[in-house]
């Protein structure tokens, strides 16, 4: 609903099957944090970080690890400017199928840093919105996609950095 929230997971589980940061539009400004070795957020289905909301972030540090079968950053167009943070050694963001960076919501954006993980099969950076960002930076900081890679699917304005030493790999981009 309305309003701003945090979440926290250090050392703990957290179950899911479908999770929304910012649900409906006054969902502003959330934050869900997962922090430390043996925290895990678990979610089966998919991940929303911004369904209608704007301005919310999550974030994956040292140790922790995010699954989930989709993950989609700004899903509608009044839900801008969100962000997802992997950063520290072990901390790992792995999806199973789909990242949406900025599904119709402009301005989103995915930071792996410090070496931090992220997984997945296929990535849009801008599917139907502009001025998405994914930055890839620091020594031992990777983006695995295992199928496709897209930036600026179907709008232009979108943008990928891989920096200082960081990997990214990917097969069949586009």
């Amino acid at each position: 609903g309305g309003g701003t929230g945090t979440v926290t997971v250090a050392g703990g589980t957290l179950i899911a099957s479908n999770a929304y940061l910012g649900f409906d539009a006054a969902a502003s400004r959330n934050t869900a944090l997962l922090t430390g070795q043996g925290s895990l957020w678990s979610n089966s289905s998919t991940l929303f970080v911004g369904y209608s909301g704007p301005g919310n972030n999550l974030v994956v540090t040292t140790g922790a690890v995010v699954r989930s079968y989709i993950a989609e950053l700004g899903h509608d167009t009044s839900s801008t400017g969100n962000q997802v943070a992997v950063s520290g050694a072990g901390a790992f963001l792995n999806l199973q199928n789909l990242l949406y960076l900025g599904n119709q919501g402009a301005g989103s954006r995915l930071v792996v840093s410090n070496g931090g993980w992220v997984r997945d099969d296929n990535s849009f950076i801008g599917y139907f919105s502009t001025n998405n960002e994914a930055v890839v930076t620091g020594p031992g900081s990777t983006w695995t996609n295992t199928s496709g890679l897209y930036v600026g699917r179907f709008r232009g304005g979108n943008r990928l950095t891989v920096a200082s030493d960081a990997k990214l790999t990917e097969v069949n981009g586009g």
